[in-house]
């Protein structure tokens, strides 16, 4: 994968809930040209889905507690992840989410080209 330097936006303070286990640990999401990526703050674990695998994504609407942010996959798995930034209003995590969102998009409508061109 990209060096880190690469992304195209990092966001701190993001929890992957992950189906099944414990509690959902806390790290950063970090968008690149061709896949998405999270790593743990505390573990050294790593996980990326290619923009191949993403289907589509979906978001909390504005008025529910939690900010969130899901990517389907075309598996029909889901990523979950939950906005957390203690230092920020519901309103400056929504931008946060938001702004990450539309990036995804957009980087997701650069790569079908490129992939098209081909």
């Amino acid at each position: 994968m990209a060096d880190e330097t690469e992304a195209l936006m990092r966001v701190d303070h993001v929890k992957y809930r992950k189906a099944g286990e414990g509690k959902s640990p806390i790290g950063r999401l970090a968008l690149f040209s061709d896949y998405v990526e999270w790593r743990d703050n505390a573990r050294p674990e790593v996980f990326t889905w290619e923009f191949t695998r993403i289907y589509g994504q979906r978001v909390s609407q504005p008025h529910k507690s939690k900010v969130q942010l899901q990517l389907v996959l075309t598996n029909d798995e889901k990523a979950t992840f939950v906005f957390l930034n203690p230092g920020s209003s519901q309103e400056d995590l929504l931008k946060e989410r938001d702004g990450f969102k539309v990036k995804l998009m957009n980087a997701l409508i650069q790569h079908g080209r490129r992939e098209n061109e081909f």
